[in-house]
């Protein structure tokens, strides 16, 4: 018997008439679905069903009434797929609705805001799928389609002009009549008595947005940073080597090609200037906390006491981009006139700030009233408005077979604003940098302060190398995404120690110069070891040597016959622009060589991604 939802009794049941779907891989869409509901709830004092798009009954769309809106908030994963929670849906727009009949969806009123990058080749597929197979079923949309793109950072700013559009077509198509309502707190805080578990309480939080991404992430756990190295001490940008001992942790064991989620911690600096400007003293920072939610049927994010500074440290992303809608939510606690002007205008001038400026919650509060100005903001809309801190995601450049309670990750700095007067490292870099001062000897080999350990939690990968060693592998990366393939060749040359031969390898890698080559000496040493079945392939972008694309066109032969010969696997790590010439490259090669159309080429090129013949770990 089914257990799944079925949405139009749910409505029935609870009285509500708009429904939010999410579908999500890394929790935006979650997050932005929970803030919608929120801000419609402000508006129009109307209650909202958010929904796991996993858990329901999507048949049951056909017999929702007419006055009914549902809103779907999807990201699109890889190539062009759907999220994991969202592969059901997806399954049942390709078979189930098309057995339907003409019209079978005449009453649903829906509109669909995509979160993609349009770096990527299938920038918000499942999005426009969606939008598509919805219409064809005789679905209404109220609002034309809308694409988020995250290639410059700004899917907050496309999401809060698409509320903007929403809200507008709700009030004069809809004919929903605006019933603001002053803030209301979701949650209660109550001081508690005991001192509580520091340790406990700086423990990251696994995303409440369902159960997708857990699936594939251990527990997280506190694990010693061993060592911390800059690779490029004479390049332009720094890289570091970074090794983790995980002996300590219960289940801390790893495969090849596996990535290690990292949380970053807010600096000292950014959590007194903030609480500062909120008026926040050193007792009120520390005086543990119980966080419930006021609607008992949802779990707060907090099981555990907490204090404002472990907040603020280690789960509310207090340094990042403040939002547009954060912005302007801030008006109703300006402390005059002028300070909500000013924030209007940040609103106003929202793109050039964020592309030029540091826009911490901090630094916009500084901003619209000066830094003596204490603003009185009830804390509850902190804890509500303020994103979670979410995890960095590295791949890792070690192999169990050589180090199995060691994990090494591969970390470029990075800078946010470059070229401006507000410049600054990232969250994630400047605490690696911060981190990397304070070890020192004595502890290696201890359980760690906080400041020299780091919460971690393994993910599973697809990105993986074939099961035989035997197997031709191509591949190509450049900068930190030569992380993986270090992870691979250790790999290998452990089993050829072991069984005596492996299969023929060529890595094509990328950098700036020579002094931006990352494992240089290393990967030559593995070269030679490997007795002539690694072939290793230089370019030096900053040196007239071109990009690694021009030499895989320059190799054709060579590939060629790996590739269609030998049956290579090809993996190819990197960003986003470099995967999409390599891949392009290679696909000429092949055309070539078998006579194909462009539409067989690209069968091929299909055919290979579904098998894992062809394997992308990249980034816009």
């Amino acid at each position: 018997m089914s257990t799944d939802i079925n949405i139009a009794q749910a409505t029935k049941d609870q009285g509500k008439d708009i429904v939010i779907f999410y579908g999500t891989q890394s929790g935006t869409s979650y997050e932005l679905a929970r803030h919608l509901s929120r801000s419609i709830f402000q508006l129009f004092s109307k209650a909202t069903i958010v929904a796991d798009l996993s858990d329901y009954d999507y048949d049951s769309l056909s017999e929702l009434p007419p006055n009914v809106i549902v809103l779907f908030i999807l990201s699109t994963y890889g190539e062009g797929d759907p999220p994991d929670n969202a592969i059901r849906f997806d399954e049942w727009l390709d078979k189930g609705l098309r057995q339907h009949p003409s019209g079978y969806l005449s009453h649903l009123h829906y509109a669909v805001l995509g979160l993609g990058n349009s770096n990527y080749k299938h920038y918000n597929q499942f999005s426009r799928k969606v939008q598509k197979e919805l219409e064809a079923a005789g679905g209404c949309p109220i609002l034309d389609l809308t694409l988020a793109d995250d290639s410059s950072g700004f899917t907050r700013g496309d999401y809060s002009e698409w509320s903007r559009q929403l809200i507008n077509v709700m009030v004069e198509q809809c004919n929903i009549p605006e019933r603001p309502r002053p803030y209301e707190p979701v949650f209660e805080i109550e001081p508690c008595d005991s001192p509580g578990d520091y340790r406990a309480m700086s423990r990251p939080i696994h995303s409440p947005s369902g159960s997708e991404q857990i699936q594939s992430q251990s527990a997280i756990y506190s694990a010693n940073i061993a060592s911390i190295t800059n690779l490029t001490p004479h390049a332009q940008q720094t890289t570091l080597h970074i090794e983790i001992d995980t002996s300590r942790l219960p289940r801390g064991k790893y495969n090849v090609g596996e990535h290690l989620l990292i949380w970053p911690e807010n600096s000292t600096q950014e959590i007194q200037r903030l609480s500062q400007i909120l008026g926040i003293d050193s007792k009120e920072m520390h005086q543990p906390l119980q966080i419930r939610r006021k609607d008992r049927e949802t779990k707060s994010p907090w099981p555990q006491q907490v204090t404002i500074h472990t907040l603020f440290k280690h789960h509310l992303d207090i340094a990042g981009l403040a939002s547009n809608d954060l912005i302007l939510s801030l008006k109703e606690f300006a402390p005059d006139e002028k300070s909500r002007a000013v924030l209007d205008q940040m609103a106003a001038d929202y793109r050039h700030l964020s592309a030029t400026c540091a826009l911490s919650l901090a630094s916009v509060l500084t901003r619209a009233s000066g830094s003596s100005q204490v603003w009185t903001i009830p804390f509850p809309f902190l804890l509500e408005n303020l994103s979670a801190l979410k995890p960095r995601i590295y791949s890792i450049a070690s192999s169990p077979a050589i180090s199995p309670r060691q994990i090494s990750l591969t970390v470029a700095v990075k800078e946010l604003n470059p070229g401006t007067a507000q410049s600054a490292l990232g969250l994630a870099s400047a605490f690696f940098l911060g981190a990397r001062h304070s070890l020192t000897p004595d502890i290696q080999g201890t359980e760690g302060r906080l400041g020299t350990s780091v919460w971690c939690s393994l993910r599973k990968s697809k990105f993986k190398p074939p099961a035989s060693t035997m197997h031709p592998i191509i591949m190509v990366a450049n900068g930190s995404g030569i992380a993986p393939f270090i992870g691979f060749l250790k790999h290998r040359l452990r089993k050829l120690g072991i069984e005596g031969g492996v299969g023929k390898m060529v890595l094509i890698y990328g950098c700036r110069d020579g002094a931006s080559h990352l494992y240089k000496d290393e990967l030559y040493g593995m070269q030679d070891a490997f007795n002539g079945q690694l072939g290793l392939v230089t370019a030096y972008s900053r040196q007239g040597e071109g990009y690694v694309q021009d030499h895989v066109r320059s190799r054709a032969e060579e590939l060629q016959g790996l590739l269609c010969g030998e049956k290579a696997n090809v993996y190819i790590c990197g960003s986003v622009r470099m995967s999409s010439a390599v891949r392009e490259e290679l696909l000429r090669i092949i055309q070539r060589k078998e006579g194909w159309t462009d539409a067989e080429t690209r069968d091929f090129e299909g055919a290979q991604i579904r098998m894992r013949k062809w394997q992308l770990d990249v980034w816009g």
